[in-house]
Formats: structure tokens, sequence, C-alpha cells
């Protein structure tokens, strides 16, 4: 049966030093709350929280205290990747927990700078409410 090894373990097998925000590191979360949730139009922005520079995003999630209608969509990312950690979360359900960073393209990818992270709306405008949510990430 063969075996194949992570690029991580490739590297400790080769004798090179990985950096901590792959092995070791230190987890940290990035708390937002939106306590009033204005009413919003298709392409605003509400800004959460910053991701700082080497981390690395593991997950998140956050949760609305209002269903936002059948089509409402939020996006989260960067203003130059505005759909970097989630495209278009259909937010039609109140205090439901949606997933944030869960797609091979993002987990795990080192920020290289300083990130702040915005929701955009998209497909319809927001009801308003509350938001919360999360993201977790390494650094050493």
């Amino acid at each position: 049966m063969a075996n194949v090894n992570s690029d991580q373990i490739t590297s400790i097998l080769a004798g090179e030093k990985i950096g901590s925000n792959m092995s070791h590191g230190r987890e940290r979360v990035a708390y937002f709350q939106v306590a009033a949730l204005p009413t919003t139009g298709i392409g605003d922005t509400v800004t959460l929280c910053k991701i700082p520079k080497g981390a690395r995003v593991i997950d998140g999630a956050f949760v609305l205290s209002l269903a936002q209608g059948a089509v409402a969509t939020l996006a989260f990312g960067t203003a130059s990747n505005p759909t970097k950690y989630k495209f278009g979360a259909v937010v039609n359900s109140a205090n439901s927990l949606f997933d944030l960073a869960f797609t091979s393209a993002t987990m795990g990818q080192e920020a290289t700078t300083e990130e702040t992270i915005i929701a955009t709306v998209g497909a319809a405008a927001l009801a308003g409410g509350s938001m919360r949510g999360y993201f977790r990430y390494v650094v050493d």
C-alpha cells in the first residue's frame, strides 16, 4: 500500500524547519459583532475584523438574528477579493450558523499582508437585525 506525505511532513523529513503557523502555532480568534445591522443594499459592505499578516485562517462562522429573505446573500473576504472566505451565503434563516473559510482555496492560506475582512451584500438587500461571528486563525 502506498503512502503519500503532506508538504509539511516532506519538509520535516528533509530536515527543513516549518513555520509555527503550520505546526505548534497559537490559535487566535477575530470576533465580530454588528449589534444593529442597518438595512443595506446590494453591493454595500460591512467591515468586520482584521487578520494579521502571517496568519493562516482555519475557519469561521457567523449568525444573523433575523432571516434576511429568500434570496439575500452575503459574501466574506477583502476589498480586493470580496469572496475570498465565502461566496454568496444565502442568509434566509435566523439563528443558523453559517460557515466561513471552508474552501480548499482559502483554508490554511497564509495572509501575506494584514487583511481587513468585509461582508458584501449581494442578490437582495438586508433587512436589519444583528450579526455575530468569528474567524479562527493560527500564528506563532
